[in-house]
């Protein structure tokens, strides 16, 4: 029961620190992706709706307490963003496949940052379009790569029955 708590904890917090110490490195035009989204989208497609809401929930905190947001903002897009990939996996009862998860990723990166983009850019001088099309869409096309890479590289291929909603 620990374990299964503290082992999402741990990754989130790895996921962080890379994050903060690799992502100048591995970042294309001040582009980088979001890894910590990357994860909640993984795990709530293993293990559920309630599960991924509050694997969102810990990882947008972490965000938002190391300066990503205003506080709270990503700690809700991403426990929504968790909570709903898992509700619909749960529902529909499948295992996501490769292209699924890149696309689940690519949209779910798009609804985060126009959702943080709209209530941080209130009153600043940036278009939103510009940022939309200068910003989003590129850390959405990165992050969905990312994603392609790491199911390649851990030989996910959504083909593997795996247990779904194990934290209800």
């Amino acid at each position: 029961m620990i374990a299964e708590i503290l082992r999402p904890v741990a990754t989130c917090l790895i996921l962080l620190l890379v994050d903060v110490v690799i992502s100048p490195w591995i970042s294309v035009h001040g582009w980088s992706p979001d890894l910590l989204l990357i994860y909640v989208i993984f795990y709530s497609a293993q293990k559920g709706k309630n599960a991924g809401l509050l694997v969102g929930l810990f990882a947008g905190l972490l965000q938002d307490i190391t300066g990503g947001a205003s506080l709270g903002l990503l700690a809700l897009s991403k426990s929504n963003l968790g909570f709903w990939f898992g509700f619909w996996i749960e529902k529909k009862g499948v295992n996501p496949s490769v292209w699924l998860q890149c696309v689940v990723v690519f949209v779910s990166v798009i609804v985060q940052n126009t959702w943080v983009g709209l209530i941080t850019l209130q009153g600043s001088e940036i278009e939103f379009g510009h940022y939309i099309f200068g910003d989003v869409l590129p850390i959405a096309f990165y992050s969905a790569f990312i994603t392609f890479l790491i199911m390649l590289f851990t030989g996910n291929n959504g083909n593997k029955p795996k247990k779904i909603g194990a934290l209800k």
